[in-house]
């Protein structure tokens, strides 16, 4: 995140060409985390289509709508008469509430000249880890004010929310 000013980032979004990706050093962290099955998965060109080579600045205006509608959707989510609407058509196997709230519930935004617009919700994990090696693969370029230390304590976070998650959950 950064608290760059807008008019600030869009010009660095158009005249920033700098490369930041490292793809030396994010093809030694992928295959750190994919151990055994490096190689094979490496060697196919599918996995470069992840992560570009350059950065994108995003103005705070946006990643505070983004944080509003996503906090929108969550207490929407919990309303009794939404809730009971989903259940009224979900599968006997959704039927019980787990307690957990989910861990990598994602929320997928474009960016576009209207603002931030959800595309997507969803429960896979690989957005999460794919952020977090591209960020340990990158070096800071036109901005010194973009914060990646997030990702310092990225993996002991998510053992901590699973831990957290399933102690929750009443067998």
């Amino acid at each position: 995140m950064t608290n760059i000013e807008p008019n600030i980032l869009e010009q660095l979004n158009e005249h920033c060409s700098c490369v930041t990706l490292d793809r030396e050093l994010l093809i030694g962290l992928l295959a750190n985390q994919l151990g055994d099955d490096a190689e094979e998965m490496l060697e196919s060109p599918a996995w470069q289509q992840y992560f570009s080579s350059t950065s994108v600045f995003v103005p705070k205006r946006d990643l505070d709508k983004m944080q509003a509608i996503v906090r929108a959707i969550e207490e929407a989510s919990m309303l009794c008469g939404y809730r009971e609407q989903v259940m009224s058509w979900a599968p006997s196997t959704a039927q019980s509430d787990s307690k957990a709230a989910g861990v990598f519930i994602g929320y997928d935004f474009h960016l576009s000249e209207h603002g931030p617009q959800l595309i997507e919700i969803n429960t896979n994990a690989g957005g999460a880890f794919l952020n977090a090696v591209l960020s340990r693969g990158q070096h800071k370029c036109c901005s010194e004010t973009v914060n990646t230390e997030w990702v310092d304590d990225f993996d002991e976070g998510v053992i901590d929310q699973f831990e957290s998650e399933w102690l929750k959950k009443k067998w």
